[in-house]
């Protein structure tokens, strides 16, 4: 499992932004492996520490991705964009929310 050394949390009002930077004590490979692999991601996406029930990832450019947790949240789904590991960014959104629209996530090396 990967653990974060150190986490730093920057909010952008006027664009709407948040963004988070970890630094891991892994080579970024290991961490792109653990955003596109379901069997990685099931274990540490839900914020309960449970496993997700469902996790599908079709892991190319305009391919889809889905998690869904124990009942506690809404789905979360969404569609990559850029993939070039170790390198990948996709749009992101709540599958049962009533505001339109998605978010956008990178993950990337320094």
């Amino acid at each position: 499992m990967l653990t974060a050394e150190h986490t730093k949390t920057t909010i952008d009002h006027p664009t709407l932004t948040i963004t988070f930077k970890r630094r891991f004590s892994v080579p970024p490979e290991a961490v792109f492996d653990a955003w596109t692999h379901p069997e990685q991601i099931s274990e540490w996406w839900d914020p309960d520490g449970v496993p997700l029930v469902k996790c599908s990832i079709d892991l190319r450019v305009g391919g889809e991705f889905s998690f869904v947790n124990r009942g506690h949240g809404p789905p979360f789904a969404g569609v990559y964009r850029v993939i070039e590991r170790p390198r990948c960014s996709c749009s992101m959104r709540w599958a049962r929310s009533e505001r339109s629209g998605s978010k956008a996530i990178a993950v990337s090396p320094p």
